[in-house]
Formats: C-alpha cells, structure tokens, sequence
C-alpha cells in the first residue's frame, strides 16, 4: 500500500509514495504525509512541504509549521512561503 511505502527504507519510494498520495488531493493524506518531515533525506521533507501546501486544506497549518524548524533552510523556505498563502 502507499501508506506503507512511505516508510520504506529506499528515499525513492517514499517519494515516489508520497507524490501518489498527493495526488489523491485529500486532507485525509496529512496524517499520513506529516511525519515524514522527520525522513532523513531534505529532499523527501521538501516534496511533502509543497504537496501539504498545495493541499490548501487548514489541516496542513500544523504540518507545515513543523516544517518552520526543519533543519534545511529549502525545506524552511518552502513551508514559510506556503503558510504565507493561509
């Protein structure tokens, strides 16, 4: 299932897993997508930032300030310029 490919140990599939569950443009996906702004690899944290932003649903508020204190400053970047659009 996707959500279990999301903690796969291969960088690729839990991007690619989280870029098909963005796809299904659900609020429901956040709770599933939100602690993957832990991966290790800044450019998983970074895709999941502009698939919680571009969800514009109130329940990625949270998720995204999350990714305020992320330690990539991309990763802060991006999750600052989309909670400007909330």
């Amino acid at each position: 299932s996707l959500v279990k490919a999301l903690k796969d140990p291969d960088s690729s599939v839990r991007h690619k897993a989280a870029q098909s569950l963005g796809k299904l443009d659900n609020a429901d996906i956040v709770s599933h997508l939100c602690p993957l702004l832990n991966d290790e690899n800044w450019l998983v944290c970074s895709f999941v930032v502009e698939i919680l932003g571009e969800l514009e649903v109130t329940e990625s508020v949270e998720c995204l300030k999350l990714g305020l204190e992320h330690k990539d400053s991309i990763v802060r970047n991006k999750a600052a310029e989309y909670l400007g659009k909330y």
